[in-house]
């Protein structure tokens, strides 16, 4: 069970609650290791899809006025049958493990369902140990190392989740 009792809830993903999100390091990492104008037109198609979503603490407004972040994330189709899957990640994302795994499985089971995938790709920065396990714990299979990926040359891996 989650620590603190206050329920999440998803809201649709907007490109700007990035900017009110407390990201944890790994994930300011990546989010800063692609040019600023890139992330911005990737956050607005990201936003167009509908097919993403942010958590917040609705009761919980931070100094900005804006409701506490934990995170945002999303399935977006590329083609027929593939899609690739994203997620950041706030510091306080840590009381709320248990909801966020149930979400994510949830986002995924959906999407496979009704997107028809048979293959959803995550990119993950190699050093982000904590993911890397995660996504082996949904199933996800590591297929290869992409080295310097990024734009300041950090290595990631490719992981699919790919349906019989």
């Amino acid at each position: 069970m989650d620590k603190n009792s206050e329920q999440p809830l998803l809201i649709p993903f907007k490109a700007f609650h990035v900017n009110f999100t407390n990201l944890r390091l790994l994930d300011e990492k990546v989010f800063f290791s692609v040019p600023m104008g890139d992330n911005q037109k990737e956050l607005e198609l990201y936003e167009k899809s509908n097919r993403c979503w942010t958590a917040v603490l609705p009761d919980n407004v931070s100094a900005t006025g804006m409701p506490i972040v934990l995170g945002m994330g999303g399935v977006i189709p590329i083609w027929r049958g593939v899609a690739i899957a994203w997620l950041l990640t706030a510091r306080e994302i840590e009381q709320y493990k248990v909801f966020f795994h149930k979400t994510i499985v949830e986002m995924l089971n959906d999407a496979i369902n009704e997107l028809s995938l048979h293959r959803v790709d995550v990119t993950v920065l190699v050093e982000h140990k904590v993911s890397v396990g995660w996504l082996e714990r949904l199933g996800f299979k590591c297929e290869g190392l992409m080295r310097k990926f990024d734009s300041q040359g950090n290595d990631y891996y490719r992981y699919a989740l790919v349906r019989p």
